[in-house]
């Protein structure tokens, strides 16, 4: 016998828009302190690359799709966006991600793929195919000038102003994090077993893992763009398991390219493995007998 009744959906007053402002604030520490270690050059990324995709999507809407559709989803996004460049790199780089963003969002994603890829993690390996060679050129080194491996790994968390701008301080991002698990809007579980995973494969491969994992844009990809509930996992086995999976693909495709990279194609590849695992790893039902 075979129950069968509609499903018991959680029903909330907390708008989509509600959770995208939320998730805004919570990138305010990371922003911050980007602007205390690197000076007033990345706000300028942010204003060109937010704004490129608020003005992109207001023309979509006007004069292509012919709606009214204007909401905090292109400033999320171009923010995001934003904070995955070198601090230091040309205008036209954030101006570049953000229109790319928002044509890709508004007339591919949403109209025939149903929202498969997260926009920030693809247009931002585009962004490094289109400028890899630019991207090193303003990428600042991490600082190596430490007594020791321990007093490295400190600093690292707390900001060394290496790496891209999301890169600047670990803590910020673990910060913004806490507050967004805090607010529910994600779930742990996937930022610790995404770095978890990177962090042991990186050490069976012989590299240092906690080291490549601080010093780059991994944790920020791990709680911006991987907790995306539009891309990711319905159930708890499959949220791990696609944690699990990213975590261990890039740190396999770190050995081919340079920085951190390698995080931003494992997002897109993961999200393709989103429709699979909820098919067959779903929550048995309760309350229906085979």
């Amino acid at each position: 016998m075979e129950v069968k009744a509609e499903a018991p959906y959680m029903k909330s007053t907390e708008t989509i828009n509600e959770i995208r402002i939320k998730v805004i604030c919570a990138l305010i520490p990371s922003v911050m302190l980007s602007v205390i270690i690197f000076g007033f050059k990345p706000v300028i990324s942010y204003i060109i690359c937010v704004l490129a995709c608020a003005l992109t999507e207001i023309m979509l809407d006007f004069f292509v799709l012919k709606t009214n559709k204007f909401d905090f989803d292109s400033i999320l996004t171009g923010l995001i966006l934003s904070l995955t460049i070198p601090p230091y790199c040309p205008v036209y780089i954030a101006a570049f991600g953000g229109l790319f963003a928002i044509i890709i969002k508004k007339l591919l994603l949403e109209r025939f793929c149903k929202k498969l890829f997260n926009v920030s993690a693809l247009v931002r390996a585009i962004m490094f195919i289109v400028f890899g060679s630019l991207f090193k050129t303003f990428t600042p080194s991490v600082l190596t000038d430490f007594s020791s491996a321990k007093e490295s790994y400190i600093k690292m968390f707390f900001g060394v102003g290496g790496g891209y701008i999301c890169a600047c301080s670990v803590i910020a991002v673990v910060l913004g994090g806490i507050i967004l698990a805090a607010l529910k809007i994600i779930n742990p579980l996937i930022p610790i077993l995404f770095m978890g995973s990177f962090s042991l494969m990186s050490f069976c491969l012989g590299n240092d893992g906690f080291s490549m994992l601080l010093s780059g844009a991994i944790p920020f990809a791990a709680v911006f763009m991987a907790t995306d509930c539009a891309t990711s996992p319905l159930t708890l086995k499959g949220k791990a398991v696609f944690a699990v999976t990213g975590g261990i693909l890039t740190a396999l495709i770190q050995i081919l390219l340079p920085y951190s990279d390698a995080v931003f194609f494992a997002i897109i590849i993961i999200n393709l493995l989103v429709r699979p695992i909820d098919k067959y790893i779903r929550t048995k039902p309760f309350g229906v007998l085979k």
